[in-house]
């Protein structure tokens, strides 16, 4: 069984270490905040993981990405951004004013599988050893078909939490062991 949420970090290092992952590739929209970014390109950032337009309306970080981002990057696995947004300006300023930190970001219409790819290229990085999160099952099956090591379906509700990075990295050793 899971500890506690108090020590839900604890063996992430280690899980991380094990399957040594290539990369992580995050989509945006209802992965790492509650919205469509291109809703909000009048938005302005108002507090840590938080943004507001004109007409009130709040774009939030999912409670867990700022955890799950600084997991990543304190284990030196390299963080890519996929999004079939058309607001790749708008993307770019949030996840600054969000002080989310990324090796390289595809934001642009089109099939995740130009994406993933593009990524994996730019980063030169394996994409069978690439972790994947979106909210959306089409997505999670383009990863897959196109080689991804391990592709997570995240909760729109909650977005990309520590858990589902637990899972990723277990069905990333799974693979590894089963293939040596």
């Amino acid at each position: 069984g899971g500890g506690e949420a108090s020590h839900s970090t604890v063996d992430l290092p280690a899980l991380i270490a094990s399957c040594n992952p290539s990369v992580a590739i995050f989509d945006l929209d209802s992965t790492l905040w509650n919205g469509n970014c291109e809703s909000f390109d009048a938005a302005r950032v108002v507090a840590p993981g938080e943004a507001s337009d004109t007409a009130g309306r709040t774009l939030r970080l999912f409670p867990e990405v700022s955890a799950v981002f600084e997991a990543l990057s304190r284990a030196g696995v390299p963080i890519g951004i996929a999004s079939a947004s058309p607001a790749a300006a708008t993307a770019t300023r949030l996840l600054q004013g969000f002080r989310l930190d990324y090796g390289h970001a595809v934001v642009q219409p089109g099939s995740k599988s130009t994406h993933l790819k593009a990524i994996a290229a730019a980063l030169k990085v394996d994409l069978r050893r690439a972790l994947f999160f979106d909210d959306l099952p089409h997505n999670i099956r383009t990863a897959d078909a196109v080689g991804v090591g391990a592709a997570v379906q995240v909760a729109r509700s909650s977005g990309v939490t520590l858990d589902d990075v637990r899972r990723a990295l277990r069905r990333c050793r799974e693979e590894e062991s089963s293939a040596g």
